[in-house]
């Protein structure tokens, strides 16, 4: 899909960052600027790259971008679905723990610096990225958080009612979990399995200054509740701008 943002200047240039974010621009708070104050024109679209490995030449995708004067991208490094990988499906994040398994608890070695070089190679060539903390492409039946592909039994069964999508309110989107102190042990571990993914992603992106944050990628009904929670949650930790792009209307 396309996507594009209509702001003001064009082209941002790996001179215009400042130390401070990306931030609503002062004369229009339709528009964006750079902690320095130079408005930006944003031209780009989604980017649905899961390429720890440099498989499929990443860096070399965003030189040409930025040659042609786009500079804005969508990035979803949380994107959960499998890939092929040598052979075998496996999700980027978490580390392997058995065929078509991973362990929530533990990364994938090298994913959070690649991460890191990623934004920093964007920086440089003055490319905005728009992360993606929870995206919304992946179809619960490829999702890590079903309990047929991770072994962190202690969440429980992510989908309570047993329809086979967890990917309701209630569910992976479950907003008691996040704020009952009398939440069920369950729900406690959804919790920190959630946190420690934001935490991670604030940990590695948040101090470049071309970076925002998107909640999730039309994810499917979340409840507003859930999405202003992660909002609230990401703004007390850092200035970046945070959106949410929802698809229920």
């Amino acid at each position: 899909g396309i996507l594009f943002v209509s702001l003001v200047l064009c082209g941002a240039s790996s001179g215009v960052w400042a130390e401070a974010p990306l931030r609503l621009c002062k004369q229009n708070g339709r528009y964006v600027e750079t902690g320095g104050g130079v408005p930006l024109f944003l031209v780009g679209y989604n980017a649905h790259n899961l390429d720890v490995d440099n498989s499929i030449g990443y860096e070399r995708f965003l030189e040409l971008n930025a040659q042609n004067r786009i500079n804005y991208t969508r990035y979803f490094p949380s994107c959960g679905r499998m890939v092929e990988t040598k052979g075998d499906k496996r999700w980027q994040m978490f580390a392997d723990a058995g065929p078509h398994k991973v362990d929530l608890g533990k990364w994938r070695d090298g994913f959070w610096p690649r991460i890191a070089e990623h934004i920093a190679f964007m920086r440089d060539h003055g490319i905005v990225a728009h992360i993606s903390v929870f995206e919304g492409c992946t179809q619960w039946k490829d999702h890590p958080f079903n309990a047929k592909f991770n072994i962190n039994t202690d969440m429980g069964n992510v989908d309570r009612n047993g329809d086979g999508n967890g990917y309701e309110q209630g569910e992976f989107f479950d907003y008691e979990a996040l704020v009952n102190p009398d939440a069920t042990p369950e729900q406690k571990a959804l919790k920190k399995y959630q946190e420690r993914i934001v935490k991670q992603l604030l940990s590695t992106t948040s101090s470049f200054p071309n970076v925002m944050y998107e909640i999730g990628n039309e994810l499917p009904n979340p409840g507003i509740k859930w999405v202003q929670y992660w909002v609230r949650f990401i703004r007390d930790r850092c200035d970046n701008l945070v959106t949410y792009n929802g698809s229920e209307g």
